[in-house]
């Protein structure tokens, strides 16, 4: 696998990295992709499933924030996230960077949050 290095950028403005074999061998160079769009979007506490995020084979990166003040958020990649089938838990007021990972993101939460305005994930997905 190696190691990877940011350095400068190349002739064309571009992030590049340097790799790295496991003796700190310069053995190629990857081009870092890097998002120019941000896109926030919110999705009202549920307790049943919900879309986070449709599928986006654009997407290089996500976050995503538990708005509620009471209730634990239950994120999936994937469809059908359950209190028991979930891959990351949010407790109140927390985020999440889901990374590279471009399909569905569905997500559940434990309990009913009575604070309208604030329950509610807030998202920012990174094209």
């Amino acid at each position: 696998m190696g190691t990877y290095v940011q350095v400068p950028a190349d002739a064309g403005g571009k992030k590049v990295a340097t790799k790295l074999d496991g003796n700190g061998n310069h053995v190629g160079y990857v081009t870092m992709l890097q998002a120019s769009v941000s896109t926030a979007s919110t999705v009202a506490v549920s307790l049943t499933v919900v879309t986070i995020l449709p599928a986006n084979p654009d997407r290089l990166s996500s976050r995503v924030l538990n708005g509620s003040k009471v209730s634990t958020m239950f994120i999936k990649e994937g469809a059908g996230a359950t209190l028991d089938d979930y891959l990351y838990e949010l407790q109140p007021g927390t985020s999440q960077e889901l990374g590279p990972y471009t399909g569905l993101v569905t997500g559940i939460w434990d309990t009913a949050d009575g604070d309208v305005p604030t329950a509610k994930a807030r998202i920012a997905e990174r094209t």
